[in-house]
């Protein structure tokens, strides 16, 4: 169940992270992308599917953990309640800390600005259509001209941003939700997954398959070397894009988005952490083939291959 919704929320944010790209490379119309709501909407869901994602990794990690730590009783207490518990819990934190980051968006609208006086004294205009934003019957306006000068861009950007600062969350209030999410969803599961993929490797390394032994229980032990095998390959491929894209999140914490001195808070290296979280998301839908028999019988039976 928990690697199956793995396989789903890695998928679902591969596909936000994409719409998020494609809508930034091609909303050239809009003066400033964090007003677009596809473009917003996009980069929320991603993040929130890459929480649920670590989560239900961690949920993994310590099920297993116990399995190795309780070899005749790990079976018995991982059962079905665990898992769902364990499964909600995955859901409603990420949900309750990415909340924050969604509240107004649904006020955005596009409409057409006239008032053209206010905006500066510009003496050319090619485009006189201007992507405006309502926001509860506030006048709000980015304008979509790309030979206006830097100084009614700065009064447009600055205007624009008076209006919507009513509606939305403080920049404090962000922070703090912020701090939680990267201490209870990105470094506590970081440390968890660590240890817990650790011990798994050590017992797999001290569990020894005599000959002696009957041949169910060589079946049994081979099994579970395997299981616990691709389980840590699947830790281990999420701690890869999780521990960069923690360091990430705690220096634009702690530094904001305008330290470019910094290379993980450029450009590049924004670039370099989406890099190793996708490669992260496509590892565990790999692993997730190769440990479901019943998805791989189903292609099987989807494309049917003679043999000979």
């Amino acid at each position: 169940m928990c690697l199956s919704l793995l396989a789903i929320c890695d998928v679902l944010s591969i596909v936000c992270a994409t719409t998020h790209a494609l809508t930034g490379f091609t909303s050239d119309e809009w003066n400033d992308g964090s007003f677009c709501p596809v473009y917003q909407l996009s980069h929320v869901l991603s993040s929130l599917f890459h929480s649920i994602s670590v989560l239900v990794t961690m949920s993994l990690a310590l099920q297993r953990f116990v399995v190795c730590a309780f070899p005749f009783r790990g079976r018995r207490i991982c059962n079905k309640k665990l898992q769902i518990g364990l499964i909600t819990i995955s859901f409603i934190l990420p949900i309750g800390f990415m909340s924050p980051n969604l509240y107004g968006l649904h006020t955005l609208r596009k409409v057409t600005f006239s008032n053209m006086d206010s905006l500066g004294n510009d003496s050319v205009w090619y485009n006189r259509s201007f992507t405006d934003f309502d926001i509860e019957k506030r006048s709000c306006s980015a304008l979509n001209n790309k030979t206006l000068s830097e100084e009614t861009s700065t009064d447009v950007r600055d205007y624009t941003a008076i209006c919507v600062s009513p509606i939305m969350l403080s920049g404090e209030i962000l922070q703090v939700f912020l701090f939680w999410r990267i201490i209870f969803l990105h470094i506590i599961s970081s440390i968890t997954i660590t240890f817990c993929m650790g011990f798994c490797l050590l017992t797999v390394r001290k569990t020894k398959i005599r000959k002696l032994q009957s041949r169910r229980v060589e079946t049994m032990l081979t099994s579970h070397k395997k299981k616990t095998l691709l389980l840590a390959l699947v830790m281990f491929s999420i701690l890869t894009g999780e521990i960069p894209n923690c360091i990430y999140l705690t220096l634009k914490m702690v530094y904001g988005n305008s330290h470019d001195d910094i290379w993980l808070l450029s450009r590049t290296g924004q670039t370099f952490c989406e890099l190793f979280t996708a490669n992260s998301y496509l590892h565990n839908v790999v692993i997730y083939i190769a440990m479901s028999r019943q998805f791989r019988r189903e292609i099987c039976q989807q494309f049917p291959c003679k043999r000979k």
